[in-house]
């Protein structure tokens, strides 16, 4: 969903002659576009979109393929994976041979949305039978209901690289988010 609104706006920023929406566009007709809009509001979305950096070779060239005339470039983002976290076989004492638990892997923040996932597992029927890892170190921002936490196993701790690719070799989905509050 993300990826397709950002197609969305990519293409509505290509667009050459208005700054109007898709409907706005199909509504007034090619003749009664104000040209000025565009530059007047959109020129420094343009501008920007005038050169897209990516860390994904794959939308590189899916980007490539969409907009043959946009400057699309490749960098190669450094990973910090290393060995250790490839082959590590550490199991978190927290986990105690648990698997297929849904995951949560990183600092406990209020933007990452860590409390949405919580509520959601605390306050959904449908859930009591799936567990909620989450694994991470950072301040639990959010009110807790120690009487609901059945099914969510907090790991607040520097994750050694030795025990991430247990978290995630085990996990049955692992939940990515960031949030706009």
């Amino acid at each position: 969903m993300i990826w397709d609104e950002f197609l969305r706006h990519f293409r509505f920023c290509d667009e050459e002659d208005s700054g109007l929406s898709d409907e706005e566009q199909e509504r007034k007709g090619p003749k009664n576009r104000p040209k000025h809009t565009r530059k007047r509001i959109h020129q420094a979305k343009k501008n920007f979109l005038e050169k897209f950096k990516t860390a994904s070779n794959t939308q590189e060239k899916e980007l490539k393929a969409m907009f043959p005339h946009k400057n699309i470039y490749y960098f190669d983002f450094p990973s910090l994976v290393n060995s250790t976290i490839i082959t590590g076989q550490s199991s978190p004492l927290e986990l105690a041979g648990k698997n297929n638990y849904v995951l949560y892997f990183g600092r406990i923040e209020k933007y990452k949305g860590v409390d949405l996932a919580y509520r959601v597992f605390t306050e959904s029927t449908a859930l009591k039978n799936v567990t909620l890892v989450i694994a991470g170190s950072g301040d639990i921002y959010f009110p807790r209901n120690l009487n609901k936490e059945d099914n969510i196993i907090f790991i607040n701790r520097y994750i050694n690289d030795d025990e991430v690719a247990y978290l995630f070799k085990n996990a049955l989905v692992i939940q990515v988010s960031q949030v706009n509050r």
